[in-house]
């Protein structure tokens, strides 16, 4: 994640917040990035720049673990539910999974991640 894209949370004079209204000003924060990722994105896409698109994506990815962590869900859990998912959206007959295999591709992905 870039500082210049990402930017901060509006900087606080030490004590001058308490750490339920720093917690919850950053649980904004990081929201508001999501949002704000997603346009990124498409934008990316749209322009055709891949490098910019991944960047994008990975920025995206990254905000979604630290979102999590901040709302208390660790990032096991929350890979151990996205393969959940994915099993359980590969079992629905997704229209991706129908179409292109992405799911299981992506499912595959994840045993070949926690295999090494």
């Amino acid at each position: 994640m870039s500082t210049e894209r990402l930017g901060t949370p509006e900087p606080r004079a030490p004590g001058h917040d308490n750490e339920v209204v720093r917690a919850a000003r950053v649980l904004e924060w990081l929201k508001a990035e999501l949002v704000a990722g997603v346009g990124n994105v498409m934008r990316a896409s749209a322009r055709g720049r891949e490098d910019v698109l991944v960047d994008g994506l990975a920025d995206l990815i990254m905000q979604a673990y630290l979102l999590a962590r901040r709302l208390g869900i660790n990032w096991t859990r929350l890979e151990m539910r996205i393969e959940d998912r994915l099993r359980q959206n590969i079992d629905g007959e997704h229209q991706l999974e129908q179409w292109y295999g992405d799911l299981t591709a992506l499912a595959n992905h994840y045993r070949r991640k926690d295999a090494h």
